[in-house]
């Protein structure tokens, strides 16, 4: 008898041989008594991923885009970029982060950064590195601390994402225990969706790790037998809220936020309404994740008041401080960029013009979540004509993308809008909602159609042929805007790719869908970043960080000033030397005190901001860019009273300034325009 019939016959009669792959492959992911998967389906991945992560750790690679430093200052391509190119557009990665990291090495890793008269508490924003306590609720951060710049760099980079990974591929094998595979390559796409990939930062990846990890907590608490199991989930969800929030970026923290809440409210409700489980009980499971979010509030609310002066300085700020987002704001070009999945490409080769201003904010995931509501609806419909039951999972996932797509694009409820801090996020960032949407809505379809709920040909179909449409939609705005993205190749095979990912949900082909998913999200996200080894030293690596060394050795109490490029502004800050220029995160008021004290630019300086000086004439004016509004720039005379009293150094990049009580100490070969000069500040 051949195998094919031999398999055939074993199907028909329900007796698998126990040798036979299946039965094996059957046996290995077989769930527990309370259908959740066993410890070999939950930790294998994660253990892999561990050991990528350490090996990654231990080269000293991560996929930091400092190279540019490099390329900046000296011309030339950094050798230690070892795959891609390092991106411009992360300037908030390598340059902000970048220059706060070395500026905190510099001092010791101290709680408050002593670059800015006055000082900033360095355990707000930036996520950098500091001997505070709490530190130790932030473990992305450790590695600087122990490890060295290199290692340490390569720590806080993949760390987040590690832990991203591993909580949506534990998301999709608590949901679909036997499907590891389809886990696997699910939480492969997560982590190359172009989103993440154009906003890596641990703002971006701690958020989604605790979107995850909170829903699989809640998993474990409506179907798990074992106490044990349900409080280390809760512990582990609070733990990774509390990571999550001290990054303090209210529009990511928001975008996840609510797809978490509808998918505990509706699996709740159907474990309550639909499963026979009692109100109580289902409260008293998710009584240690409350417990958990009790205690992550806790320990906020402490870790704010121990900060207080810097927090209430950060939220009386005009930028972000007293920003406030109405919904509805969202445009046309907003609604083409979210549904550009399959143009992303594109991105890669700096061609963004019609998706956004730039690659981040014309960044966008696979909204394969959309393509699935009508499938989710026509479930909805059938659960309730077959049991007369609600399916609360399915609505309350279908309920939370009309809630964000409300506040995109539906003006005119500020009030409420307000009442759900949604005036705290911005449209763009709120995209990061789509990623765990297209996970949670892939999961919840194919457990539904698995578990004989199906999805007719005649909803199927349409589901699918909503793809090429939205993208030939796409495509054609794009060419009335001429925009270089079209025509592309790329995006008609994804478009196509995507379509079939769709068919192939809904029809409950889950691994072959997910494999579809994966694939395209590696064409479209793979090579954003590159593949980086170590750490870009301004301070040792180039000359001129060299000589400010020097320099602050033998004057350590000199303040210095960076005139001209941003280059200039972060080499200062970098250094960590006293000084003027860098990103502050709040205003240090001893600082503006020194520079405008009369208080006479407060509308220009109270602000996140890049400080950057040019040279000018009379005391420092600062004034806002038009259309940044986290750049402010500031007048410099070396003759006027306040150079005279407080600038010791000034680092010029560029020419000469051509100011009379400047005298100019050394010229090096590096900076943005090729030349930067180290100036002694003179008597008037």
């Amino acid at each position: 008898m051949s195998v094919a019939a031999r398999l055939r016959r074993e199907r028909r009669t329900g007796t698998q041989g126990s040798d036979s792959f299946s039965g094996r492959w059957h046996r290995l992911v077989e769930p527990g008594q309370d259908g959740l998967p066993t410890a070999r389906v939950l930790l294998w991945f994660p253990l892999l991923v561990l050991l990528v992560f350490a090996v990654a750790v231990l080269t000293g690679v991560s996929g930091s885009s400092m190279g540019m430093w490099h390329l900046l200052m000296q011309g030339t391509p950094d050798p230690n970029v070892i795959a891609g190119e390092p991106r411009p557009i992360r300037q908030d990665e390598w340059m902000v982060q970048g220059s706060w990291l070395l500026s905190q090495a510099s001092q010791g890793f101290p709680t408050i950064n002593h670059v800015f008269p006055g000082g900033q508490n360095a355990t707000l924003m930036n996520d950098v590195p500091t001997w505070d306590w709490s530190t130790a609720l932030r473990p992305h951060l450790w590695g600087p601390l122990v490890l060295g710049l290199d290692e340490g760099v390569a720590w806080r980079w993949w760390f987040p994402a590690a832990a991203m990974i591993a909580a949506a591929y534990a998301f999709v094998v608590s949901m679909l225990p036997r499907r590891p595979v389809l886990g696997a390559m699910l939480a492969l796409a997560v982590l190359f969706q172009p989103f993440v990939q154009w906003w890596w930062m641990p703002v971006l990846t701690l958020a989604l790790a605790f979107a995850f990890t909170t829903m699989t907590a809640v998993v474990w608490a409506m179907r798990s037998t074992r106490r044990a199991s349900i409080v280390g989930w809760a512990l582990l969800a609070s733990f990774s809220a509390v990571t999550m929030a001290m990054s303090i970026y209210p529009p990511f923290i928001l975008a996840v936020a609510y797809p978490v809440v509808a998918f505990a409210l509706g699996l709740a409700l159907c474990r309550w309404r639909n499963d026979g489980m009692s109100g109580r009980r289902v409260l008293r499971r998710l009584l240690p994740l409350a417990a958990g979010g009790v205690a992550a509030v806790a320990v906020m609310v402490v870790w704010l008041l121990t900060r207080r002066d810097a927090v209430e300085a950060m939220l009386n700020t005009i930028y972000p401080g007293k920003r406030s987002v109405p919904p509805g704001t969202g445009t046309t070009a907003d609604l083409v960029g979210l549904l550009s999945g399959p143009f992303q490409q594109a991105l890669t080769v700096r061609n963004v013009e019609g998706l956004g201003t730039n690659q981040s904010t014309a960044s966008t995931p696979l909204v394969l979540s959309l393509f699935l509501v009508l499938p989710m609806l026509w479930l909805l419909v059938a659960r309730w004509r077959a049991r007369r039951e609600v399916d609360w999972l399915v609505l309350a996932l279908v309920a939370v993308q009309v809630f964000v797509l409300a506040f995109m694009f539906v003006p005119g409820w500020d009030d409420v809008a307000r009442l759900f801090l949604l005036d705290r996020a911005q449209v763009t960032r709120m995209r990061a909602s789509f990623v765990p949407l297209l996970v949670m809505s892939f999961v919840v379809v194919v457990h539904r159609v698995g578990e004989g709920s199906r999805v007719p040909w005649a909803v199927a179909v349409p589901s699918a042929a909503v793809v090429p449409l939205a993208g030939l939609w796409v495509w054609r705005w794009l060419e009335n805007v001429d925009s270089p993205v079209v025509p592309s190749w790329y995006a008609l095979a994804l478009i196509v790719l995507l379509a079939l990912a769709v068919l192939l949900v809904v029809r409950g082909r889950g691994t072959l869908a997910g494999a579809v998913v994966l694939l395209t999200s590696l064409v479209i996200g793979s090579g954003v970043n590159p593949l980086y080894k170590g750490v870009f030293d301004v301070r040792a690596d180039t000359a001129v960080g060299r000589e400010i060394a020097a320099i602050a050795e033998r004057e350590p109490e000199g303040a210095w000033v960076g005139v001209g490029t941003k280059m200039a502004m972060s080499t200062v800050f970098a250094s960590g030397v006293h000084g003027y220029s860098g990103v502050q995160t709040y205003p240090p008021m001893k600082m503006w005190e020194q520079i405008d004290p009369y208080g006479e630019g407060e509308q220009a300086w109270n602000r996140l901001a890049h400080i950057q000086w040019f040279a000018g004439r009379g005391d420092p004016r600062p004034r806002t860019v038009q259309g940044y509004a986290d750049v402010v720039h500031v007048t410099f005379d070396s003759c006027a009273p306040f150079a005279q009293r407080y600038v010791s150094y000034v680092l010029v990049d560029g020419p000469d300034p051509g100011q009379r009580c400047l005298r100019e100490l050394n010229r090096f070969d590096e900076g943005m325009t090729g030349s930067m000069g180290i100036y002694e500040v003179l008597p008037r």
